[in-house]
């Protein structure tokens, strides 16, 4: 699953991914996060993977978010699965075409 929020300034898209991210560490079970890099539209930006167990089935969810401005657009986007996303195979089909992990 993908959500993808466009915001007016990149100032606003990376405070709201900020803000989110210790609300997901909270909700989770045994939450790591890992600093990773990976391409948009072909443009390096940072990201944020998050994994952990759901409290409610102790199922594992594997998050990864982002946020940055590409063609004067700023957005932060928030991509989650049920298996760990290593590589870009793991990345849903539907957003694959967008977004590639960095190797």
């Amino acid at each position: 699953m993908t959500l993808i929020r466009d915001y007016s300034s990149a100032q606003w898209a990376r405070e709201k991914m900020e803000n989110v991210l210790p609300q997901i560490q909270r909700q989770l079970r045994n939450s790591t996060t890992e600093h990773i890099s990976c391409y948009i539209l072909g443009q390096k930006l940072p990201a944020v993977k998050i994994t952990g167990l759901l409290p409610k089935d102790d199922e594992m969810t594997y998050d990864i978010h982002i946020n940055g401005t590409i063609n004067g657009q700023s957005f932060y986007l928030q991509v989650y699965s049920d298996k760990d996303i290593k590589s870009n195979e793991d990345i849903p089909p539907g957003i694959r075409q967008i977004i590639k992990l960095e190797k």
